[in-house]
């Protein structure tokens, strides 16, 4: 009897990540806690490292919260877009492999 696969798939950015990624941040999954923030150290860290002048295309946040507040204010620079994205579907996964 073969075993059926599951096939997960990255990449789809049509839509509303804000809806989405809001609940995934309120989630206690340990993991899923510990990711989010990691993701925003790590976003923090590389925005840090970029030169004055393209920092200041970036807005101050405090949190991934924090950027979903400013992206339904009016958007963000694309970077941060993407970023949201990727950071939601990772999380998703997450939820879905380690939720108990």
């Amino acid at each position: 009897m073969v075993q059926p696969i599951q096939i997960y798939l990255f990449g789809d950015q049509t839509y509303d990540v804000n809806a989405r990624l809001r609940p995934l941040l309120s989630d206690t999954n340990p993991i899923l806690t510990s990711f989010f923030e990691r993701v925003y150290y790590a976003i923090r860290a590389e925005i840090a490292r970029l030169p004055l002048r393209s920092r200041e295309a970036f807005p101050r946040f405090s949190s991934i919260a924090d950027l979903l507040f400013r992206q339904r204010q009016g958007g963000l620079n694309p970077a941060l877009e993407k970023a949201l994205s990727c950071i939601y579907q990772l999380g998703y996964f997450i939820r879905l492999a380690f939720h108990p």
